[in-house]
C-alpha cells in the first residue's frame, strides 16, 4: 500500500472517528435521557457531562477537518492520535 493511501485511510478513519463522537455528545445535549439508565431522570449534572463532551469533541473534530482538508500529514498524525487516545 502506498504512502498515499494509507494518509488517505487514516484520515478517513480519524474522520469517521471524531464525526461520530461530536454526534453523539451533541445528541446528549439535545436529549440528555440518551446518557443515563432507563428508570433515571436526567439532571443537570447530565448535561454538564454532555457540555465537557462536546467541548473535547467538537474542537477536535474541527482540528481534524481542517488538518485533512491542508493536508497536513504531521498534524493529522498527532490529532489522530489524540482522537484515537480520547
Amino acid at each position: 500500500m502506498t504512502t498515499i493511501k494509507t494518509i488517505r485511510l487514516a484520515s478517513l478513519i480519524t474522520a469517521l472517528d471524531v464525526l461520530v463522537a461530536s454526534g453523539f455528545s451533541i445528541a446528549v445535549i439535545i436529549r440528555p435521557q440518551y446518557l443515563v439508565p432507563a428508570e433515571s431522570v436526567p439532571t443537570q449534572a447530565t448535561l454538564i457531562l454532555a457540555l465537557y463532551a462536546a467541548a473535547r469533541t467538537i474542537p477536535l473534530a474541527l482540528f481534524v477537518l481542517g488538518a485533512i482538508y491542508k493536508q497536513a500529514t504531521n498534524a493529522l498524525l498527532i490529532l489522530g492520535a489524540l482522537a484515537g487516545t480520547m
